[in-house]
């Protein structure tokens, strides 16, 4: 698994995903960037980050484990 910190929060997906992300937006896109597995929304009031928004869309297992949040997939592509 690869790991992310970003807004206090640690992030582990897998070594097949590619991440795309800026400070508002990150995108998990499949091995040859042809799909978006998710895309996960960073919220901000008054400038404070206030909440994470989760939009799966293919492939994709979402646990939280211990306050971590691990991003898998069903499958692997070849």
């Amino acid at each position: 698994m690869k790991e992310l910190m970003i807004h206090g929060i640690k992030i582990k997906y897998h070594e097949s995903m590619n991440l795309i992300k800026d400070e508002y937006q990150l995108a998990f896109l499949t091995k040859n960037f042809d799909e978006i597995h998710c895309v996960v929304d960073f919220n901000f009031e008054n400038g404070q980050f206030k909440n994470i928004n989760i939009k799966p869309r293919f492939n994709i297992d979402i646990t939280i484990e211990e306050g971590v949040y691990i991003f898998g997939v069903n499958y692997v592509e070849d």
